[in-house]
């Protein structure tokens, strides 16, 4: 799942749940809503504090395709199946 699509659609109510997975990751709510819209790419790191943070509702694949792509691929399987 998308990062987008795991927050709330509200603007106000987005940046709230941006506020509280940054405090969880260790980053910002700014840094995290570019990260959210596509105007930022995460580190590895980050990426996994996310997926963490969300109880892997929004999946490493998801954040970081270049990174993890054996994952992107399993999960188009899935669904596809």
């Amino acid at each position: 799942m998308r990062l987008l699509d795991y927050l709330p659609t509200p603007f106000p109510e987005r940046m709230d749940a941006l506020a509280v997975l940054a405090d969880k990751v260790g980053s910002s709510a700014a840094y995290l809503n570019l990260v959210t819209l596509g105007h930022k790419t995460p580190s590895h790191k980050l990426a996994r504090l996310i997926s963490a943070a969300t109880g892997g509702a929004v999946g490493l694949s998801d954040l970081r395709p270049d990174i993890w792509p054996a994952l992107a691929k399993s999960a188009k399987r899935k669904k596809a199946a």
